[in-house]
């Protein structure tokens, strides 16, 4: 489970293991740092999830968390 992995990998490094940049797997000249990458993660599953709420209003599925 994606969760699991992340809750394990996050409780097993520490601070400064987090900020420190490593190079891009994709293009080894870049740096990155892990902190960013779950930033970017976390903003994305939320623009997903604005996205799915969009669709199931658009077919009359009623969003329990937005207020009347």
């Amino acid at each position: 489970d994606l969760l699991d992995a992340t809750t394990a990998y996050l409780a097993a490094t520490d601070d400064a293991a987090i900020r420190e940049a490593r190079p891009w797997p994709a293009n080894p000249s870049q740096q990155v740092r892990p902190a960013d990458r779950l930033q970017h993660l976390i903003a994305h599953s939320y623009n997903h999830i604005g996205e799915l709420r969009y669709v199931k209003g658009t077919l009359g599925f009623p969003d329990p968390s937005y207020p009347k």
